[in-house]
């Protein structure tokens, strides 16, 4: 049979015209040892303390200085007490980002770069199957279980034990929030050392940390009953150490005398619109528009565009209430109008970005501006859909068919991110390969519609992720920011 086939290949007058002149291509089984790296280590975790860590506070940090920093990971211990009658606290979906409101690198008092809650939660869906022990590790989506209702996935005929979560006593959460600045790959870096920053010959680096409101990250189902603190707080950091003559080798090719070395970024800057809805128009034909301006002039890569209902400490007690009373497992809970924070973000029937009126980009409807118009879902799909199974299912539940079902009755969801993107690859930020100048345009308008509850306060959140040059002295180390529009 081969050699039947390999003779009717020979004999083929395309083929034979295409290895005319170049022989057929026979790399693919030849074999080249690849060039061994520098003599490294990876050296993981070195932990240092986060003092002063609170919900809503302001906390600073040190870092470590030992090599080629790989990796920055915020390790977050919440600590909850419940004091007389059992109670399911209501964990904010992906708590990772709910737990860290803001976070950035910084050098004295100069800020390099700058991650956002929404943010970091958008990075970590970007990473697709990468990104699951991490979501995991930074409890993406805890069990939304009543007090009665077991937190595993039972077969039909078991008995309800109570959920582990709601018992009188003292409980703990560990939360780990991998840090996705755009000098690691996960960030945009596009490769997975080549932006690294080099700990050792620059000077000295800082994180600091705004904490995320109480109530967003864990929601009592009775306040008076549940005391919340952050009881510990810690900077995980990993490095490259590399031997000293390969460093050497390194540092000249990196940095001249003659000239900094430049390397290009991204960052983020959030514009906030609020909007205090006149009409209820969920469940109708009818849409509410909120328009934002955009004053800046950086030069963007894209525009992350998303909008919710502003959550209050008050609407989500009484979410994590209704939850822990029912007997079910709800992982998308509304009560009077509150979607679960994290999982909350609406749904845009509409979405136009324009200059002096004049359409640079508009998405007529939410499938085009969600599934069409950039790669975001292609990314999460496989682990964000489907359900998870309750002790009266006795099979798992399948993943959603129509589009209606990956929203909750308010239209919202935890992937409600649209994206508008200017640059060709929509996740690598290490080089400016397509771009929109603010600098230039004028009037600059971003318009979203969408379906809103009469009275109730919202909020359009545009998310301007922009190219960034951070030029390092030779002499020095010294970083700081050349140029960004």
């Amino acid at each position: 049979m081969s050699e039947i086939s390999i003779l009717s290949q020979k004999s083929s007058s395309l083929y034979n015209s295409s290895v005319k002149g170049a022989k057929a291509d026979p790399e693919e089984y030849i074999y080249s040892m690849p060039r061994s790296s520098v003599i490294k280590f990876f050296d993981k975790f070195h932990r240092s303390p986060v003092n002063n860590a609170d919900f809503g506070a302001t906390s600073s940090v040190t870092i470590p200085s030992y090599g080629v920093i790989k990796r920055l990971i915020l390790k977050t211990r919440i600590k909850y007490v419940i004091a007389t009658a059992p109670g399911t606290p209501l964990i904010g979906r992906a708590l990772y980002a709910r737990v860290v409101k803001k976070a950035e690198l910084a050098v004295s008092s100069r800020v390099l770069l700058t991650l956002h809650d929404d943010m970091i939660q958008y990075l970590y869906y970007q990473m697709g199957e990468d990104g699951k022990a991490y979501k995991l590790a930074g409890v993406e989506n805890a069990l939304c279980g009543g007090k009665a209702q077991a937190p595993f996935n039972l077969a039909a005929g078991n008995t309800s034990v109570t959920h582990a979560r709601s018992v009188i006593g003292t409980h703990f959460i560990d939360c780990y929030t991998v840090l996705p600045f755009s000098c690691f790959e996960m960030g945009g870096a596009g490769h997975p050392t080549k932006s690294l920053l080099n700990g050792r010959f620059l000077e000295k680096m800082q994180l600091n940390i705004t904490f995320g409101d109480e109530t967003n990250c864990i929601a009592p189902a009775i306040a008076a009953n549940q005391t919340t603190t952050i009881d510990s707080c810690e900077l995980l950091t990993d490095f490259d150490i590399i031997d000293q003559p390969s460093l050497d080798m390194i540092e000249k090719a990196n940095f001249s005398t003659a000239q900094p070395l430049a390397q290009v970024f991204s960052d983020f800057v959030k514009i906030t619109q609020p909007h205090t809805s006149t009409a209820t128009t969920v469940n109708t034909a009818n849409n509410t528009k909120i328009t934002c301006n955009i004053f800046n002039t950086e030069l963007l890569h894209s525009m992350i565009v998303c909008a919710r209902q502003i959550p209050t400490a008050a609407g989500n007690i009484a979410t994590a209430l209704d939850v822990s009373d029912k007997l079910v497992v709800n992982q998308a809970p509304v009560v009077s109008g509150f979607s679960r924070v994290g999982s909350d973000l609406l749904a845009l029937q509409t979405l136009k970005l324009s200059s002096s009126g004049r359409v640079l980009y508009e998405a007529k409807n939410l499938v085009e501006g969600l599934l069409l118009g950039n790669n975001h879902h292609s990314k999460w799909w496989d682990d964000s859909a489907g359900g998870l199974a309750t002790k009266d299912e006795t099979a798992k539940s399948r993943d959603p068919s129509e589009w209606v079902e990956m929203q909750d009755p308010n239209t919202c969801s935890n992937t409600n991110f649209y994206v508008i993107p200017f640059a060709n690859n929509p996740n690598v930020t290490n080089g400016i390969n397509g771009a929109l100048a603010c600098k230039n345009l004028n009037s600059i308008q971003v318009e979203a519609e969408m379906k809103t509850t009469n009275a109730k306060n919202y909020e359009l959140m545009v998310y301007l992720r922009f190219y960034k040059a951070i030029a390092t002295e030779s002499r020095s180390g010294r970083l700081q920011v050349s140029v960004s529009n």
